[in-house]
């Protein structure tokens, strides 16, 4: 018995008519079906070389000319960046005419001023450049901490009179002291780091094999383990309950010793301070309280507020409007611990308001 064609085609209509109807009844369905397809046409971002160059002066650099698309749970975000290596919202040419003249602002830090998670014109620092209408360069580095995102500053900034944003996650406290725990994944490690006791940065350079070697050599005499067991340790693909444990056993020696962590911050942003004011720019600096849970935020500390005050460097500390924000039940936090589009939008309204007396 030989089967038309046309029945074929009627059963694939049908069956096709049939699964469309079930995702609409089907909330978790549809769910389960966008992470899927989202999963096959825009595969997530695996390698840390799609993302950065190791470069022997700085350390991690976004590299140029990006065109990615991640996918973050049931949500997709793009990576663009242009011939310098600055986040942009396309490859479309920009009027600069809009743009106040002789004028620009630089963003560094890590993801959380990149803006990972978000589209690029969601951003606070694009929010920011949109409304005052002066031109933005981001070369924030997902990954970076204090020490990586001054040396990009130093090399990136060449203008006068700028505006620098320098968004100072939690996290950076601990970034600017060692490297990473996780070296199988070395983009959590900004690369460069603070040595306190000889006051100097230090830079591991060379190929990345050299660089993964160094870190696990490092890590080894620094946790006094061997390198098979420091290697074996994937702390950033641990849940976070996980991660604390690891942290009491491996990093308490640098966790617990908050005077070390905020005189290292202290060392560097002392040195991006100068390097700003020499080039008659103007430092602003946006306290993102949380790690990877809201719940556990900490106000900056009064040494370094102290510190921000005497250097005249605005001091955004979101932990105020975060907090209000939280206890009113608002989220502002993506799955992964990174801002959402509203706290980002929370950021612009308080670096804004904070730019308007100073302007």
């Amino acid at each position: 018995m030989k089967i038309s064609l046309e029945i074929i085609i009627k059963v694939l209509i049908g069956t096709v008519l049939g699964f469309l109807f079930f995702l609409l009844i089907n909330a978790e369905a549809r769910i389960y079906f966008k992470k899927f397809f989202f999963s096959i046409v825009y595969p997530p971002i695996i390698k840390v070389s799609q993302l950065n160059d190791l470069d022997e002066s700085i350390g991690w650099k976004t590299k140029r000319n990006l065109h990615l698309i991640q996918f973050l749970k049931n949500k997709k975000f793009s990576i663009i960046t242009n011939d310098e290596g600055s986040r942009i919202s396309s490859k479309k040419l920009i009027n600069k005419k809009k743009y106040e003249e002789n004028k620009i602002i630089y963003t560094i830090g890590g993801s959380q001023s990149f803006g990972w998670g978000v589209e690029n014109s969601k951003t606070f620092s694009y929010l920011f450049s949109d409304k005052i209408n002066i031109f933005l360069k981001n070369f924030s580095i997902n990954g970076a901490g204090t020490v990586a995102s001054y040396l990009i500053g130093k090399e990136k900034i060449k203008d006068k009179n700028a505006i620098v944003l320098y968004g100072l996650w939690a996290d950076h406290l601990n970034r600017n002291i060692s490297p990473c725990l996780n070296s199988g994944i070395p983009i959590c490690f900004p690369q460069p780091f603070v040595n306190m006791k000889e006051e100097k940065i230090k830079i591991v350079s060379g190929s990345l094999k050299a660089f993964k070697d160094e870190v696990l050599f490092y890590n080894s005499k620094l946790y006094g383990e061997s390198e098979e067991k420091i290697k074996s340790i994937k702390y950033w693909n641990e849940s976070s309950e996980n991660r604390k444990k690891i942290e009491q056993k491996y990093l308490s020696k640098f966790l617990n010793d908050k005077v070390y962590k905020e005189n290292s911050l202290l060392f560097v942003l002392k040195k991006l301070n100068n390097f700003v004011q020499k080039k008659n720019g103007k430092l602003f600096i946006i306290y993102i309280p949380n790690y990877l849970n809201f719940n556990d935020m900490k106000p900056i500390s009064k040494k370094l507020s102290l510190y921000f005050s005497k250097e005249n460097i605005v001091l955004i500390d979101m932990y105020d409007v975060f907090k209000k924000e939280i206890e009113n039940g608002k989220k502002i936090r993506l799955d992964d611990g990174h801002m959402n589009e509203y706290a980002h939008k929370l950021v612009f309204n308080e670096l804004y308001k904070r730019y308007l007396k100073f302007k």
